[in-house]
């Protein structure tokens, strides 16, 4: 068995089954069958109200954040049509496709969880599939900006970022908790 050719195979069956399904959410969004809550839902108490229904509603809240999910999801659909442009294709994809199945699993939205898993571990093929490639641009690619260019004042004080960052990280974390005791009260 000629595994190359499976896997070429099977790649390109990805790629056109990922933006053909997705251009289906897209047009939903655009056409209004998506994010669309039933009347009925604004009669009951939020409380009652389940992930799938607070989801549907918070989301159909905005008709322009829709479309702007819709022409992205357009927009990734067609970069994935081509073997040229897979690579943008499937960064972009995976940009919303991974917070739609962690929402779907989170919320418990049952008829679309298993789906959207299937789509984004595809993706997620695709995206092993050129690792190389990727792994060249995003780490061994040099740097915008050689050591050479950098004023040498910057070099000799980049050990400061080692104080700086976890400073950032503990000042945040106090400032907020801070905030919450003050909004909440202690809990």
């Amino acid at each position: 068995m000629n595994w190359k050719k499976v896997h070429f195979y099977l790649y390109t069956f990805c790629r056109y089954f990922i933006a053909t399904f997705i251009i289906s959410y897209a047009f939903a969004k655009i056409l209004g069958t998506q994010f669309t809550s039933q009347p009925s839902v604004y009669d009951r108490p939020i409380g009652s109200l389940s992930g799938f229904q607070l989801t549907w509603y918070y989301y159909g809240y905005s008709y322009w954040y829709g479309m702007v999910i819709a022409v992205t999801q357009i927009i990734s659909a067609l970069l994935l049509f081509f073997r040229k442009t897979t690579r943008l294709g499937v960064i972009l994809y995976l940009t919303f496709m991974v917070n739609i199945t962690l929402m779907d699993f989170a919320y418990g939205i049952d008829e679309a969880k298993w789906m959207a898993l299937i789509l984004t571990l595809m993706a997620i093929f695709i995206l092993l599939s050129d690792y190389k490639a990727f792994y060249k641009f995003f780490i061994t690619e040099p740097q915008l900006f050689s050591e050479d260019e950098r004023p040498q004042w910057m070099t000799k004080a980049k050990m400061v970022k080692l104080i700086y960052i976890p400073l950032v990280f503990i000042g945040i974390f106090l400032l907020l908790s801070t905030m919450k005791k003050k909004i909440y009260g202690s809990e």
